[in-house]
């Protein structure tokens, strides 16, 4: 049996779950890592990455998708307060979402813990034409910010670019914020790059234009935080190339250089130093 947290509100989350789903589907256990060793309350800015699967992505036949997963397990109606209590269950300060598709849901119930949401779809999401999804939204990058620990100051986002300086179907989405206690700046990027064999190459370039995105708006001073579903494994050549680039380049907290981009391969939180 998975125990909440102590909130009133999640507690309440919980009691709206599809029955048994406490027991069923019990939250997996997390362990946060800290980059650095923290100097003093309020220091500490927890970070959660999550894809959380779009539900228009859900609907499986017998051969692809998740067909060894129990269709009743993948409807909204068992995943919607499973997803919030995943969150929940952490109290993030910032949360950073890939394929999120129903994007109101999780701002009008995320409202009620003190989160703000930013949100942009996807180009060309494959969410609304898949049959079976009675909703037809398209997917997107969201991401959320507790209002006690920031105030919200810019919003950009637009369409990874290729080689030739084309648009792709990748998105990336950044929202800059100041942290309450002391306005220090902080710069959000989420990304959610085409998965799949066969475009390596796509994801490669659109890597490179990721950080070009960041130069492009980050400032003196910002603290930047990626979280993206980069779709690949840490030897890819994408991959390969957002850590070397980032590691000439991060600044070092006590002496020591900080790894912000481990585990960008897969869903991952991150928990870092503010100074």
């Amino acid at each position: 049996m998975t125990v909440f947290g102590s909130h009133p509100a999640i507690r309440a989350l919980a009691t709206l779950a599809p029955t048994g789903s406490t027991d069923t589907y019990a939250l997996l256990s997390r362990r946060f890592e800290g980059r650095t060793e923290p100097k003093g309350p309020g220091q500490i800015v927890r970070v959660m990455q999550w894809n959380m699967l779009a539900q228009g992505l859900c609907p499986s036949t017998s051969r692809k998708n998740y067909c060894k997963t129990k269709e009743e397990h993948l409807k909204w109606e068992s995943r919607r307060y499973l997803l919030l209590l995943e969150i929940l269950s952490y109290m993030p300060d910032v949360i950073i979402m890939q394929e999120c598709d129903r994007f109101e849901f999780l701002q009008i119930k995320l409202t009620e813990f003190g989160y703000k949401g930013k949100f942009q779809e996807r180009p060309f999401s494959p969410c609304v034409d898949v049959p079976g999804d009675e909703d037809g939204k398209p997917d997107g990058c969201a991401i959320f910010y507790h209002t006690g620990r920031f105030n919200f100051v810019e919003l950009m986002h637009r369409q990874l670019l290729n080689e030739m300086q084309h648009s792709t179907s990748s998105l990336v989405l950044g929202v800059k914020l100041e942290l309450v206690e002391d306005n220090t700046p902080v710069f959000i990027v989420n990304s959610h790059l085409k998965g799949g064999p066969k475009t390596e190459q796509n994801r490669y370039e659109a890597c490179i234009d990721l950080l070009n995105f960041v130069s492009e708006h980050e400032k003196g001073g910002d603290i930047v935080i990626i979280g993206s579903d980069i779709c690949e494994c840490p030897s890819a050549r994408g991959y390969d190339h957002l850590i070397h680039k980032i590691q000439g380049r991060v600044q070092l907290c006590n002496g020591r250089q900080a790894p912000l981009l481990h585990n960008l391969a897969c869903p991952a939180s991150w928990g870092g130093e503010v100074r």
